[in-house]
């Protein structure tokens, strides 16, 4: 469970190397319970393990780093290629595995900073994608998010009130406006008890025929 987090890979840079072994050996016998034999020797595709106490630090981390994404993605393209070449596989459990190279995607190089873009030709490119810049597509596809969710919103809104029957129209829309309504459900007296002025209910009744229209539309039965 703890490969699943991006933290498990950051954490020490310089043994980034050792890391990527210790995943993708395990991803290798998941697969191979699963039947999947051309990943049996993908771990070749990974730097091999190195004393890290014979190299300068800096530049350990460096190449330690450089590798990783590499490998990340080689593994993960071939472990693509191989659950698709596999027939004797069903459909949940190439998902499973599928998923979690996704996840190698779409969680764990986002965190060291680096986007994967998968090509028509099943090869990747690896891209700069500094976390300053993440945050902000993120919060521009939150913002986007939020103001559709605003729109279904008051979409959903229109449609209820256009079901509404036209006698019911005002009480139901703006009940703690009006006091009396006459027979056709138009607003004769305002909250406070007064009666309301000729023009104001004219402006009602326009408006009530404009809400009619809207709710034959909506009830209108659909010709099969």
């Amino acid at each position: 469970e703890s490969f699943s987090k991006p933290e498990s890979i950051k954490g020490g840079r310089g043994h980034a190397v050792d890391t990527a072994h210790t995943v993708w050996e395990y991803v290798a016998r998941m697969l191979s319970m699963l039947g999947v034999r051309e990943f049996q020797q993908t771990t070749s595709l990974l730097p091999s393990r190195r004393e890290n106490s014979s190299r300068n630090e800096n530049s350990d981390i460096q190449d330690d780093s450089s590798s990783l994404y590499e490998a990340i993605a080689d593994c993960r393209a071939t472990v693509r290629a191989a659950v698709k070449a596999e027939k004797g596989l069903t459909s949940d459990q190439a998902e499973a595995v599928l998923g979690w190279s996704d996840q190698a995607r779409d969680r764990i190089l986002p965190e060291l900073g680096k986007k994967l873009s998968d090509l028509p030709d099943g090869s990747y490119k690896i891209l700069d994608w500094p976390l300053h810049q993440q945050e902000q597509e993120q919060n521009l596809r939150d913002a986007e998010k939020l103001q559709k969710n605003e729109r279904e919103a008051q979409l959903a809104k229109k449609m209820e009130e256009s079901k509404i029957p036209p006698d019911q129209f005002f009480q139901h829309k703006d009940p703690e406006l009006y006091s009396k309504f006459d027979s056709n459900g138009i607003p004769t007296h305002g909250a406070d008890g007064e009666p309301l002025s000729k023009s104001a209910r004219k402006k009602l009744q326009k408006q009530l025929r404009r809400h009619t229209q809207k709710f034959e539309k909506t009830m209108k039965p659909t010709s099969e």
